[in-house]
């Protein structure tokens, strides 16, 4: 990979290495193309996502980056993509919100500001209307409470950055679902983190 590449020059998740090849050699062979996704955050991820499945809706919350993506969907004529943007408000009155807990639709960059919107862009779709929620933006554990329904059964979230404790909330929602980790190197930096994938129950 080009060392002075970036996710969204590439075309690619902003992910570990082993959980990108998981995607490629799993999902990507066997059902790409009649995979429908939901994704929290956009990015090279956007474009990675609309070359490789049927359907994507992207939700982002910074006005200047969407209009950077939004270039490039139209540059690649990506009309499988339905691209929002959700940005965030400031709290109504009084509010110490936690960003771990998910009911809070808080984000730790953004303190006094409510992502609420953004999180719940996913409610306008009807429950199991996904067969991926990928989870990379704002509010990650209010993006998981609000994504679990909307996948259908054996559905998939991947979360990536997963190793931060102020998730575990968010991941104690999935405890009764299929789980595998990626721990290691991944593009763009000289550090390893944690990108999981969850598996909906198939009988749920």
């Amino acid at each position: 990979m080009d060392p002075n590449g970036s996710a969204i020059k590439d075309a690619v998740p902003w992910i570990t290495f082993e959980a990108k090849e998981w995607i490629d050699t799993f999902l990507v062979q066997n059902c790409g193309k009649e995979m429908t996704v939901f994704e929290y955050g956009s990015g090279g991820s956007t474009i990675f996502f609309t070359q490789r499945f049927f359907k994507v809706i992207s939700v982002e919350h910074n006005p200047e980056w969407y209009g950077v993506v939004r270039k490039i969907l139209q540059r690649e004529n990506a009309s499988n993509c339905e691209y929002l943007l959700k940005e965030p408000q400031p709290f109504s009155g009084y509010s110490d919100s936690d960003a771990a807990d998910p009911q809070s639709y808080a984000s730790h960059e953004y303190e006094g500001m409510s992502f609420e919107a953004y999180v719940k862009s996913i409610d306008t779709y009807p429950n199991k209307s996904f067969d991926l929620v990928f989870i990379d933006g704002r509010a990650r554990p209010s993006c998981i409470l609000h994504a679990r329904n909307k996948l259908k059964s054996g559905g998939i979230i991947i979360l990536d950055n997963a190793e931060r404790d102020y998730y575990s909330l968010g991941k104690g929602l999935l405890r009764d679902w299929d789980r595998m980790d990626f721990y290691g190197p991944g593009p763009y930096g000289r550090y390893f983190w944690q990108t999981s994938i969850f598996r909906r129950p198939a009988d749920s």
